[in-house]
């Protein structure tokens, strides 16, 4: 072989060398690679980042109304309180909502000297409203000066009928077993008359808590609040509960 012929097969097998060489390069350049995603960061203040999310305690559902035997009583339901403003008698209060739904009674007669008879029409004057919890009454209002209430027997809360003025209520509570007095955070003197014992019906019935109170600035004035109806009813003294009512007792113009 002379020296013409080696170089052209050198020059073939480059030839061939480069050739492979393209095809193998080419090959990977066309393999599938692998996509990579980068987690997302939240927005997260750094001092906060890896910390449990803080729980938002859940707002307590409230719930409000009106009520009563003219629509005057509005009633808000929250959580463990209810709250009622009544405006027909001017007064509110808070009583628990476990001693149940408040309603209202209504008692009405004539002014004082008339009737049935020499007014011509129905007793259309409000002598009396009573507020319930559960079908038990706990507290009244009582109008001491315009009314006259029509006959029936009588109950605990008949005595707010004699609360003409705050040295009424003072008198009253001074003949009960115990007395004392203080000023709720509304600015009202309450008296606190405390009972061993009171007899109703023939019946005897222990531990009796009663608040009494004078609003100066309505006819319907003498105020009453008492455990005597819950005691009656089997709830106990419920000795904080309603001496809570009294501390809620408000007055309005």
């Amino acid at each position: 072989m002379n020296i013409k012929q080696s170089a052209s097969i050198l020059a073939i097998l480059a030839s061939v060398a480069l050739v492979g060489a393209g095809c193998i390069s080419s090959s990977k350049s066309e393999e599938t690679r692998p996509i990579i995603t980068a987690k997302p960061t939240l927005n997260v203040p750094p001092e906060v980042r890896g910390q449990d999310t803080p729980s938002v305690a859940p707002q307590e559902e409230t719930t409000t109304f009106a009520t009563g035997p003219d629509g005057s009583m509005v009633t808000t339901v929250s959580g463990d309180t209810t709250t009622v403003h009544d405006d027909r008698t001017k007064v509110a209060f808070s009583i628990p909502t476990s001693l149940g739904a408040v309603e209202a009674h209504d008692e009405n007669g004539w002014g004082y000297g008339d009737s049935a008879e020499t007014n011509g029409g129905p007793a259309d004057c409000l002598v009396q409203r009573s507020f319930l919890a559960g079908d038990t009454i706990f507290l009244t209002v009582y109008d001491t000066w315009a009314c006259d209430q029509p006959g029936r027997g009588g109950y605990w809360g008949d005595q707010a009928r004699a609360f003409s003025t705050e040295n009424d209520v003072k008198k009253w509570c001074e003949a009960k077993d115990s007395c004392d007095s203080h000023v709720n955070p509304n600015g009202i003197t309450i008296y606190h008359a405390y009972s061993k014992s009171v007899e109703e019906y023939g019946a005897t019935y222990e531990d009796i808590d009663e608040y009494g109170a004078w609003n100066p600035n309505k006819d319907i004035n003498g105020i009453l609040i008492s455990n005597e109806g819950l005691v009656q009813a089997g709830l106990g003294r419920q000795q904080e509960a309603v001496r809570a009512i009294a501390d809620s007792l408000s007055f309005s113009q």
